[in-house]
């Protein structure tokens, strides 16, 4: 059940990245690198907005063992009025960030934006309750539906040179499309029912992923706003397109195997060796693809953003080579945390998690003396003292030692990384396309062979997904 909900969850995600890869590249070559710009400077409100509107209590429907009627119901309603009240906020409150940037255009671009939040408070409760029976494959179809169909109507406002609201309009379309969908095909309907008493059953854990998800929204996203405040729109341009871009890989490489384990960790929360084996064969394949996934990206980034988007956006290539490098810290992260809450642990997850943000905030500095590169290196260490973090939280609740918890996964990391910087070496022979290329396919080919000579758990897990796809073993 597992594996199957993790594999149409996969190939979701395949459909969406590679619509949202070539949705990207359209709307990149019609808009300006100040487009993105305005564009990340609001997405930094509404994103914040959003971590309010949930309240948490979708993963608290989740993560509950045993959930009734009533209490659907009622974190319905309770989401829907939530929504209402923030879209409030927004509509009155967007002159204000329009005077805070000096830029009258943000105002009713904000305000749009609001409606968007509206719009998906409809929906979380049926997508949580598919997550809750681990039925991928229907959120899969209708996600990769919702954003072909926003991603057609985007490129088609872009084509008529109607600049930054061609993107808001992405964002719109797809809201829209996304919770229409779960609403024709989910069963379940909410019935008039609202009882704060029902809500008091998930309250603890939901106020503590509510604080989790508030902190990471806003560390999350304060770059943001610090570049948009210190430098020209242009520079927030393309640095959010590179970390727009990272996002979808983040999602792309651990997305399917995160989205299933929380549902699937909280199902087996006083099975012990059940939740460590699974714990373990999902660090270990995680680490694997998203250091394969981020080290290729980091060799061939350069000439494929010029090939796809232009030169203009040179720059931008050379924000998401460093960006790729910290690429398996948020999948690696994303395995342990859903661990942490599947488990129930939520007021721990809060408390590592804002140790781990205010040590980023501190990183932020170094953007506002030295440059956005100074940052993003930055980073690079707070991902690992994250990392670090995690792994003393996650050794303590499986009751095993921190020397065995790394050993899981960090030789991974360590030989990964050995094999992307001797790869990048051929590129200083002849910094071609053809060159880069091969520097990226000798990676793949080293690193893979390596670990499937070196791990059984990943040659296991290649030996079961390989005779899934071909119906047949290769392995005997």
């Amino acid at each position: 059940m597992i594996k199957r909900g993790i594999i149409w969850d996969f190939v979701g995600k395949i459909s969406a990245f590679t619509i949202r890869l070539i949705v990207t590249v359209f709307l990149t070559r019609l808009l300006a690198p100040e487009d993105f710009g305005i564009y990340g400077i609001i997405f930094f409100f509404t994103a914040l907005v959003q971590g309010f509107s949930e309240l948490g209590f979708s993963a608290g429907l989740i993560q509950k063992q045993t959930i009734s009627e009533e209490l659907k119901s009622s974190v319905f309603w309770l989401n829907v009025l939530t929504s209402v009240f923030l879209f409030l906020v927004i509509y009155f409150s967007a002159p204000l960030i329009g005077s805070f940037y000096g830029n009258k255009e943000l105002v009713p671009l904000c305000r749009i934006l609001g409606i968007i939040l509206l719009i998906g408070s409809f929906k979380i409760v049926q997508q949580a309750l598919y997550i809750r029976t681990l039925d991928f494959k229907t959120q899969s179809i209708l996600s990769s539906f919702s954003v072909l169909i926003s991603g057609v109507v985007a490129i088609g406002f872009a084509y008529n040179n109607y600049g930054v609201w061609s993107l808001i309009i992405y964002e719109l379309a797809g809201a829209m499309v996304l919770t229409i969908l779960f609403w024709i095909k989910s069963p379940w309907r909410p019935s008039y029912h609202f009882s704060i008493k029902d809500l008091k059953q998930i309250w603890g854990f939901s106020s503590m992923k509510l604080s989790t998800i508030i902190i990471n929204t806003i560390f999350t996203r304060l770059d943001y706003l610090i570049i948009s405040k210190f430098f020209p729109l242009n520079t927030m341009g393309l640095y959010t397109r590179a970390k727009s871009l990272t996002q979808y890989v983040n999602q792309f490489s651990s997305g399917s195997l995160a989205t299933v384990l929380f549902p699937a960790f909280s199902q087996k929360q006083n099975k012990k060796g059940e939740v460590e084996r699974l714990y373990q064969k999902s660090l270990k394949t995680v680490c694997f693809f998203s250091l394969l996934l981020s080290g290729s990206l980091y060799l061939i980034a350069d000439q494929v953003f010029v090939f796809f988007f232009g030169k203009e956006w040179e720059l931008s290539a050379e924000y998401f080579e460093l960006m790729a490098l910290n690429g398996y810290v948020f999948p690696v992260s994303a395995i342990m945390v859903n661990l942490i809450l599947g488990l129930g642990y939520a007021g721990k997850n809060f408390k590592i998690g804002l140790i781990k943000k205010v040590l980023a905030t501190i990183a932020l500095v170094l953007a506002i003396l030295f440059g956005i590169k100074a940052y993003l290196i930055g980073m690079l260490f707070h991902g690992f003292i994250s990392i670090i973090i995690n792994v003393l939280i996650t050794s303590s609740i499986l009751g095993i030692t921190i020397k065995q918890h790394l050993s899981w996964f960090m030789p991974l990391v360590v030989v990964g990384y050995i094999m992307i910087f001797l790869s990048s070496s051929l590129v200083l022979l002849s910094d071609s396309f053809y060159m880069n290329i091969a520097s990226c396919l000798s990676f793949i080919a080293l690193f893979t062979i390596y670990v499937l000579m070196t791990d059984s758990i990943i040659r296991e897990q290649a030996h079961y997904y390989y005779g899934r796809l071909f119906k047949k073993s290769y392995i005997k």
